[in-house]
């Protein structure tokens, strides 16, 4: 028998959700460390790396959720107002927290962004996806308006523009030079998800046993690792490298059609996945994540040279997660008893 949750959720990319962000603190924690490109960080360089190929398909998840979901959904201007509402909410209280607790100097500059973080581009995603689902309605006009070899026809003409070319050719030769952290890639994504959801693409129609495509997500993310550290250039962390993008979809395509059978699990998924926006906010909170959180906090120096580092970055990568994941949880039920208290209304987890 299918649980109320199922019917309503698609419980396999709440789960990709968690993953996804987790992976997305672990390149933070990797970038911020230095651990991707120290060179006398000697085989932990090559583990770091092999660990940030496997996460770069993180934000490439998301917008593929957003996009799958949001085809089909009604434009709120009240989701933008949250969005920016919480985004808002840990922009300022972290930077006040920093500040009366003498962590940080007071700086005029870092207090005006920190106050309007959205309009300074404090948060790059925030930015880029709030602009994404604002284009939402307009760009569910033109894909519902196009026949389905229509539709397919324009995929395949942007992910040659943006994702072949930017792959194979210089930045200043490509039609877009973001490295996909863009609107332009953004909305590529979203139309490839656009056509996963309206056309049914799942295991059943590709004919291939969905443990292949969670095979062949790991086989492209070593060969991302294998050229990075052969070549040693970024081009491979971009977002919008042929490999990275593939890998993305059949991870995605691995989690949309995963079942989980037992409520309680799915119940506990649901609800973590909902305090994953939460977790992107806090820890790249532009002054915490430049200033203080990986010197002063996690100390990732001090373990760039050593074996024993490798397990003690897992376990404060984990911690921290979990940490995030607290705080967030904490936030929101503050925010429910406030409005029930006060207000007599109901949070909405619908991020």
């Amino acid at each position: 028998m299918e649980t109320k949750i199922k019917k309503q959720r698609i419980i396999g990319l709440d789960l990709l959700r968690i993953i996804a962000m987790l992976m997305i603190v672990t390149m933070h924690y990797l970038g911020n460390g230095n651990f991707l490109n120290s060179e006398e960080n000697g085989n932990f360089n090559i583990i770091a790396n092999i660990m940030e190929s496997l996460s770069i398909v993180a934000v490439n998840c998301f917008v593929l959720i957003s996009g799958y979901f949001l085809v089909n959904s009604i434009f709120s201007w009240k989701k933008v107002f949250k969005l920016w509402g919480e985004t808002l909410f840990y922009s300022i209280s972290i930077y006040l927290v920093l500040i009366i607790t003498g962590v940080h100097e007071f700086s005029i500059k870092e207090a005006v962004k920190s106050f309007l973080p959205v309009i300074t581009r404090e948060y790059w995603f925030i930015n880029v996806y709030l602009l994404m689902y604002i284009l939402s309605p307009f760009l569910n006009i033109l894909i519902n308006h196009l026949k389905k070899e229509e539709l397919k026809r324009l995929i395949i003409i942007l992910l040659f523009a943006f994702c072949i070319m930017p792959s194979c050719l210089p930045g200043s030769m490509n039609f877009d030079t973001t490295g996909g952290y863009g609107i332009i890639w953004f909305i590529v994504i979203y139309m490839v998800a656009a056509w996963i959801r309206l056309y049914d693409i799942n295991i059943k129609s590709l004919k291939i046993k969905r443990k292949y495509y969670l095979l062949f997500y790991l086989v492209l993310s070593l060969i991302i690792a294998s050229l990075r550290i052969t070549f040693k250039v970024n081009i491979m962390y971009n977002y919008n490298f042929i490999l990275v993008f593939f890998a993305s979809i059949f991870l995605f395509l691995y989690f949309k059609d995963l079942k989980i059978r037992l409520e309680r699990i799915s119940n506990i998924i649901v609800y973590i996945s909902s305090l994953t926006f939460g977790v992107y906010l806090i820890h790249t909170q532009k002054i915490l994540s430049e200033f203080v959180l990986y010197n002063q906090i996690l100390h990732t120096k001090m373990w760039l040279n050593s074996w024993f580092g490798l397990f003690i970055s897992v376990f404060l990568i984990i911690g921290s997660f979990i940490i995030y994941l607290l705080i967030e949880s904490f936030r929101q039920k503050i925010l429910i008893y406030i409005k029930n208290k006060f207000l007599n209304g109901k949070v909405e987890n619908d991020i």
